[in-house]
């Protein structure tokens, strides 16, 4: 499989909503743990994030987004974007923000004025830059994280084996590539790979979040 160039990668992520800047944390932790993605790489024709200062390196199955940190293309329709400082000195002490005026520089909110009012703010100087960084002041609903694996359902669910589906699934391939992966997993691990074999082989760091994202993509392949 060629090495895809970077503006290939860059593609991929965008697709599935992640780009350089955006915060991200495992998918087994929650926004405590963000921290912006740096760059991206490839692996096995799957997309790798750079991120926490360079230090971790994973795939963007095992990430999410931060539901406390957004960038300006995350915001949907119907946010506000205010950069006067006394509309946004209003907005932020309505939400409970005991920063004296101008230590934000912009806020985006949503229903502004009322008392259900979505406020994200920064202090960035360029608040119209793609790359702001803007940060609520209230908490945002998260998705669950996976539950933590017990050591022997881990072992158990390491186990099992892996189809060509499943690694079309996780290594984001089509069915031909799928099929040729599977074949050099078979080639290091043997005749009938496993899930951690899958995970080796893509370099997953964690277990849960693949299992996770295979288990579910198996059901809605039995429930279509």
């Amino acid at each position: 499989m060629a090495y895809p160039t970077a503006q290939e990668i860059t593609a991929k992520a965008a697709a599935k909503g992640f780009r350089v800047g955006a915060y991200v944390h495992m998918s087994t932790r929650n926004a405590d743990t963000a921290a912006p993605i740096r760059e991206f790489s490839s692996i096995n024709g799957q997309v790798q994030a750079v991120w926490m200062d360079g230090a971790c390196r994973n795939l963007l199955g095992e990430l999410r987004l931060s539901a406390q940190h957004r960038l300006p293309y995350q915001f949907p329709a119907g946010y506000d974007f205010l950069t006067s400082p006394q509309l946004v000195a209003e907005a932020t002490r309505r939400a409970g923000s005991t920063k004296v005026p101008g230590y934000y520089t912009a806020a985006r909110i949503r229903a502004h004025g009322t008392e259900a009012a979505d406020t994200w703010v920064t202090t960035a100087p360029r608040p119209e830059h793609e790359g702001t960084v803007y940060r609520s002041l209230r908490p945002q609903p998260e998705p669950a994280p996976f539950a933590e694996l017990s050591p022997n359902m881990e072992f158990l669910l390491a186990g099992q084996l892996v189809t060509v589906a499943d690694v079309a699934h996780w290594l984001d391939a089509s069915p031909k590539q799928a099929g040729k992966l599977f074949k050099e997993i078979q080639r290091i691990h043997g005749p009938k790979p496993t899930m951690v074999d899958l995970g080796l082989f893509s370099c997953a760091t964690e277990l849960a979040p693949m299992v996770g994202s295979v288990m579910l993509a198996r059901k809605q392949a039995q429930d279509r």
